[in-house]
C-alpha cells in the first residue's frame, strides 16, 4: 500500500488555507462591528 504524500500534503495545505480564510473573514467582520459599536458610543457620549 503506497501513500501519495503529494496528495496528502496538498489536501492539508488547501484545508489550512480555507480555515485561515474563514478565520480572517470572521475576524474582519467582528472587528468592523466593534468599530461601529465604538463610534456609536462616542457619538452618544456613553463612556465606560
Amino acid at each position: 500500500m503506497s501513500v501519495d504524500w503529494e496528495l496528502v500534503w496538498s489536501i492539508i495545505l488547501v484545508a489550512t488555507l480555507i480555515a485561515f480564510a474563514l478565520l480572517a473573514v470572521a475576524t474582519t467582520i467582528g472587528g468592523a462591528l466593534d468599530w461601529r459599536r465604538l463610534f456609536r458610543r462616542l457619538d452618544d457620549g456613553d463612556a465606560d
